[in-house]
């Protein structure tokens, strides 16, 4: 595993506010060492929508899950998405632990002493993708959507290399599980096409913007289905022009 050169690490960010009620700690064994893990999850069913952005990027009230969505080992230094953190099968448990052992853990160890929180996250999302591209590759909304994450906080944190880096991947990744059909869910195939097409004009790839525009229209969610809308009258305008 490499940090790409795009990200810069030693970066001083404030850990956004966590409101004690939306959270729930849990402790667990890892399943690579097998010692326990504390980790802390959100109460996801009673969080309070603040805003809905045009990306589909949902902000809420007195808590910011893009912080929660990584468990990593304090002991063995795995790091997954909270979904795949304890759900390893036996084949992903000895690639997971040999790609931990032999690519991770010379990078972590050789940086330690260097990171604060933000960058501690930055990289378990940077174990999380690189684990899941080795024994999860087929799951490209999972890997796309875990670099859209990266894309959102770097642009929380004014860090435009990196988040044009992390966008252009979120755009191959999630062109690929919206074409290749891995999205069953309606809605959830929308939503994810209209955060791709933000994706897209953020990289400044238009060619195919419409035919995602148009999956967007699509949506039963009217938030979702107005933004298309919008963002369809407007290419229709350009074209015209």
């Amino acid at each position: 595993m490499a940090i790409p050169a795009e990200y810069k690490t030693g970066r001083t960010v404030k850990v956004p506010y966590q409101d004690k009620q939306f959270l729930q700690e849990y402790k667990q064994a890892c399943p690579l060492c097998g010692k326990a893990v504390t980790a802390v999850g959100l109460k996801r069913n009673i969080l309070q929508v603040k805003t809905f952005e045009k990306d589909c990027r949902i902000r809420y009230v007195g808590c910011e899950p893009l912080w929660k969505e990584i468990i990593a080992c304090p002991h063995c230094y795995y790091a997954n998405h909270y979904l795949k953190f304890f759900g390893i099968n036996n084949f992903e448990y000895k690639e997971v632990s040999r790609v931990l052992e032999k690519e991770h853990k010379p990078v972590l160890e050789m940086r330690l002493e260097k990171r604060g929180e933000y960058d501690n996250l930055v990289i378990n999302y940077l174990q999380a993708i690189h684990i899941n591209e080795h024994v999860n590759p087929g799951d490209k909304a999972l890997i796309g959507g875990l670099w859209r994450n990266l894309y959102w906080l770097s642009k929380d944190t004014n860090d435009d290399g990196f988040a044009l880096y992390c966008a252009r991947r979120a755009v191959d990744k999630l062109k690929a599980a919206i074409d290749e059909e891995q999205i069953c869910d309606a809605d959830g195939k929308s939503t994810t096409a209209l955060s791709l097409v933000n994706l897209m004009l953020y990289c400044k790839e238009e060619s195919e913007v419409t035919k995602y525009i148009d999956i967007a229209v699509e949506a039963s969610d009217e938030r979702v289905k107005n933004i298309a809308l919008q963002a369809k009258a407007l290419f229709e305008r350009r074209s015209e022009i």
